[in-house]
């Protein structure tokens, strides 16, 4: 999830990680942290989900 996103939507507090993603075109992300247990509803059913903070 697009950290503008995040700020946008205020799910709540986000975990710190120290994680580095490679992209496709060999560039390097950083993550800002996850969310954990975000509730995605999907038709008529409910997900806990987990997200990864990005900000790209």
């Amino acid at each position: 999830m697009p950290l503008s996103i995040f700020k946008i939507k205020n799910l709540g507090k986000v975990k710190p990680t120290i994680v580095t993603l490679q992209l496709v075109d060999h560039s390097f992300t950083y993550q800002k942290g996850i969310i954990e247990d975000v509730l995605v509803k999907v038709d008529k059913f409910i997900f806990p989900r987990d997200f990864i903070v990005l900000d790209i």
